[in-house]
């Protein structure tokens, strides 16, 4: 039985990962580890230097290897595994378990697709192939996320390509096609020895993970008795978007997840199990094997992390089969634990942390020594779940279950699993796994939306804002407030035509200046106004003919066109980024509103802010606002808005949040318009209410993530009532002229701060701003 207290004791009496000492003793024998990574050049040097032509100068090389289906997706999260020796339905498993748990980022995949012609092929083999086939290729259409890649790890004896009825522990593979001469099509061939498939595979991986930007989480898994649970605790989808506060994704901290063996049947220590982990295959010197024998287990099945880390962890790997040439089944066993506990993981600048996590206390739970698991605390024989160590919050269920063909009983639930997955595949039901602002319409956004002036910077943290550009002292008190408390993220406008009459004095020449020098990106002339209403103007292209077609929209507010632009500009950045939506010729900075975000690496979040009940509440909208009240009622029931009575409402223009949840809030609001054909002044506030006091958010697919409706006077984002409520709840400091949260801290951004009673205070503020601009 695991108690707490138990757990806690193992995790930190665990020897040091760095072994310095150790290190330094064993360069008298010469096969010391080399720290700081210096030799681990990337796989395809080698291949160069046995290439016929590497005696020519300059010779560089480079990936030529493409996916045969699918599209990789750089700012996304990924699974990698091979799944060469998987049947159809082990297949079908992994891809559905792993996206019903909440996984939305890429599913990389090796596979063999050729058609097999040996004695022992059946019509069943056959038809399971085309069977697979046709499933991979309906999930890797745009929406669906998976990546394949076909016939890459081939047989050595055969040249075919391996498949379910290879010899795992005995046949030898090579890699086809990874590399080329660069700036040429001259294929480099694969020069090192065949090895087995478990062996090659980090290799293969390693190519992948240059597909991926450094803030991408990548789990790398042993795919064949694995599935996914919905729910689970920990996944890499958690805790993957760590703030940028002022950051470039290069400085973000990356770490390595690396996985400890089950510790029952006491197994897990090196000396119990040499002839499985291959140490004496791989490092044959006394001192090596009697330093690692006295460690726990870690095993190659499971590691994750940032991509920088794991693209250096593979570069490890791979140069530990260079250094050994270990080829032989588990020789990656004896890799995996030499370049763990020897430093040489730690010691690499692109990896700041090493986190070894004993079995049953991560992201995926190794079950295979918890057998017969009816008997085991860590599964619940009612549900079928299979759960986490309990480390203070009780038994959380484990995000990814690994080895649950050692257990009888669950390998029979979930061959029962299997054969439902499969009957339930429905290839006419639309893709729902990864929700985008152009799959609601038979049109797309065009690709060629380019700003005016400046250029988005796709790791950073951005601003959006629709301006009127009429007033200069009100557009340079937001910009120049901004970038004053030490915003550093874009700042991204519409205007209309800077050279147009609408524009206010001064304003053009300062909106170009700020793009210029300070990271302002402007986009002008996208709205047309028909009427008193407005239309996004060239705006969409129908998806085969790439021409420009008219907005599928009504004319409507301004407010709402600006749903769509916004939800367009999400697309030029990353996950990790965060984005704010705001009326910016309202909004005054006060301090940097991303303080709050900095140092944080969480959930991915959401959060918006409630009106002050003397602005808009339920019950008091008709004198409030007419038109909101009107578009309120479009959507709420009397019941509704009888039990809402005494909410105040959500803001629409004063949202805070990572770059996937504000693109899914956005993607929801224009589904609500279109499902209540609500296109009238208004209709924006109804929507972000219906959609939170209704509970309709759609969240997003990852598997953690917050929402958040700040309490009037709280969070980054400070929606001012009138004057005499700030004061008669002081909300205002007279004597630093500033406004303030409830808790009485600085507001980071007031929306409404215009007062008469402050106008003469802002105009000069606008104009020592302007003045040192």
């Amino acid at each position: 039985m695991y108690h707490d207290l138990q757990i806690a004791q193992d995790m930190f009496t665990r020897p040091s990962l760095t072994q310095t000492t150790i290190d330094t003793y064993l360069k008298q024998k010469k096969i010391a580890p080399i720290l700081g990574g210096h030799d681990l050049d990337p796989p395809y040097t080698l291949n160069l230097k046995q290439s016929p032509a590497s005696n020519e100068p300059n010779l560089q090389a480079e990936i030529a290897l493409a996916p045969d289906m699918g599209s990789h997706r750089f700012y996304s999260d990924a699974v990698f595994a091979y799944t060469n020796t998987m049947q159809f339905d082990e297949i079908v498993l992994f891809i559905t378990t792993l996206r019903q748990s909440g996984f939305d980022g890429d599913i990389v995949l090796s596979v063999n697709l050729d058609k097999i012609a040996n004695a022992n092929t059946t019509s069943t083999d056959e038809q399971d192939r085309q069977n697979l086939i046709k499933f991979l290729k309906y999930h890797s259409q745009p929406l669906g996320g998976v990546v394949v890649y076909n016939g890459v790890i081939r047989s050595e004896e055969t040249d075919g390509t391996l498949g379910h009825d290879m010899d795992v522990e005995e046949d030898l593979a090579y890699l086809r096609g990874l590399y080329r001469i660069k700036g040429t099509e001259e294929i480099l061939e694969d020069e090192r020895i065949a090895r087995t498939i478990g062996v090659a595979r980090f290799e293969l991986f390693w190519v992948w993970s240059q597909k991926y930007s450094p803030t991408s989480r990548i789990l790398l898994i042993d795919a064949h008795d694995t599935f996914f649970q919905e729910w689970g605790a920990i996944g890499i989808g958690s805790q993957r978007t760590c703030s940028h506060g002022n950051r470039t994704s290069a400085d973000i901290s990356s770490v390595l997840h690396i996985y400890e063996e089950n510790k029952k049947g006491m197994t897990h220590r090196l000396d119990k199990i040499e002839n499985r982990t291959m140490i004496v295959e791989a490092y044959k010197d006394h001192i090596v094997l009697k330093f690692l024998y006295n460690e726990n287990v870690i095993t190659p099945a499971s590691t994750h992390g940032h991509q920088r880390a794991i693209e250096t962890y593979l570069r490890a790997m791979v140069k530990q089969f260079d250094n050994t040439q270990c080829y032989k089944y588990r020789c990656e066993w004896a890799f995996q634990n030499y370049i763990s506990y020897l430093g040489v993981l730690l010691s690499t600048p692109e990896i700041d942390e090493v986190k070894i996590h004993m079995q049953g206390t991560g992201a995926v739970n190794s079950i295979g020594q918890d057998i017969p698991l009816n008997t085991s605390k860590i599964y619940n024989p009612k549900t079928h779940i299979v759960t986490n160590l309990p480390m203070g919050h009780g038994h959380q269920p484990s995000w990814s279950v690994h080895q649950y063909k050692e257990d009888e009983e669950l390998y029979q639930i979930i061959n029962n699993t299997k054969k439902a997955l499969v009957r339930a595949i429905d290839y006419n039901r639309p893709l729902p796994l990864v929700q985008s602002f152009d799959s609601l319409h038979k049109t797309s956004i065009s690709a060629n939306r380019k700003p005016l002036i400046g250029q988005h910077r796709q790791d950073k943290n951005a601003i959006f804002s629709i301006v009127d550009a009429t007033n200069l002292n009100k557009l340079a008190l937001f910009i120049l407030s901004a970038r004053n408390t030490g915003f550093e993220g874009d700042i991204v406008l519409h205007t209309p035509k800077l050279d147009g009459s609408d524009v206010g004095a001064g304003v053009a020449d300062f909106l170009r200046k700020q793009a210029a020098h300070n990271n302002v990106v402007i986009y002008e002339g996208d709205m047309k106004i028909e009427g008193s209403q407005w239309i996004l103007h060239d705006f969409y292209e129908d998806r085969s003919t790439g021409k420009h077609i008219p907005d599928p929209r009504p004319p409507r507010p301004r407010d709402l066109v600006s749903i769509e632009m916004f939800a367009a500009w999400t697309n030029y950045y990353d996950p990790s980024s965060i984005i704010i939506l705001l009326d910016g010729e309202q909004s005054y900075f006060q301090k940097n509103p991303l303080e709050w975000y900095w140092n944080k690496c969480h959930d991915l979040e959401i959060n918006f802010n409630i009106e002050h009940e003397s602005v808009k509440r339920f019950k008091r909208l008709d004198e409030q606002d007419k038109f909101v009240a009107d578009a309120v009622r479009g959507m709420f029931t009397t019941a509704d808005l009888n039990a809402f009575s005494d909410k105040s409402l959500l803001i629409p223009n004063a949202i805070s949040g990572h770059q996937e949840t504000v693109r899914n809030f956005l993607t929801d609001m224009l589904n609500t318009f279109e499902a209540f054909k609500c296109y009238q002044y208004g209709c924006d506030w109804a929507a972000i209410n219906y959609l939170w006091y209704k509970d309709r958010l759609s969240g997003i697919s990852s598997i953690s993530y917050q929402m958040a409706a700040d309490k009037y006077g709280d969070g980054i984002i400070h929606a001012l009532p009138s004057f005499a409520v700030v004061k008669e709840i002081k909300l205002f400091d007279e004597k630093y002229t500033v406004f303030k949260n409830l808790d009485e801290s600085v507001s980071p951004i007031v929306i409404g701060y215009d007062y008469d009673e402050l106008k003469t205070h802002f105009e000069e503020v606008a104009e020592k701003l302007l003045a040192n601009a």
